[in-house]
């Protein structure tokens, strides 16, 4: 995979699992009665994690089932479980 490529994917899987993880932390939110606002405020204080403001919308599914396709084909297994996980 040529690296322009694999950064493409990268970026993408990135969002995907960022925008995942956004998706469980609103639910956990809803279930309790937090505010999914004051949480990624709270998250977004740590520079390591950066903006928390990131949906579906933010990436290209086709890119990831494209990476996906890739990892399936050269039998890269640990991350391509972990990714299908989010695509799901």
């Amino acid at each position: 995979m040529p690296q322009e490529e694999l950064n493409e994917a990268a970026r993408t899987a990135f969002l995907a699992t960022k925008a995942t993880f956004m998706d469980a932390l609103t639910q956990l939110c809803e279930l309790t009665g937090a505010d999914i606002k004051d949480l990624a405020r709270a998250l977004e204080l740590d520079d390591r994690i950066g903006t928390m403001n990131v949906d579906r919308s933010a990436y290209e599914s086709e890119t990831l089932r494209r990476f996906l396709a890739q990892l399936e084909d050269e039998e890269i297994t640990a991350p391509l479980r972990f990714l299908r996980l989010m695509d799901s």
